[in-house]
């Protein structure tokens, strides 16, 4: 995927991290566990049918002092969509 956005967030683990994301996509957008495929690495990916309509990856790495979560996406339009959701969720916890 040509599009990728990196958020680092402290105080969230990678399972922590996952977890609120795939129920912020949910209340979001509808998009429920049985739309995600498990990626080889340690993230997921599902069909974003918001602006561009397509496939989106999402994964998260841990790191000594922070989790790294990459968000790819065939479509720049959706790749933002999804970082900008991931921000608000995983920021809008720690403030």
């Amino acid at each position: 995927m040509e599009n990728k956005l990196v958020v680092c967030v402290q105080g969230v683990s990678v399972d922590e991290a996952e977890s609120k994301i795939k129920e912020a996509l949910y209340k979001n957008y509808m998009i429920s566990e049985d739309d995600f495929t498990e990626t080889e690495d340690q993230g997921f990916e599902f069909l974003f049918c918001d602006e561009g309509g397509g496939d989106v990856m999402i994964e998260c790495f841990p790191f000594p002092e922070f989790t790294q979560v990459e968000i790819s996406g065939e479509f720049d339009c959706d790749t933002i969509a999804v970082h900008k959701l991931i921000v608000e969720t995983l920021f809008s916890e720690l403030s």
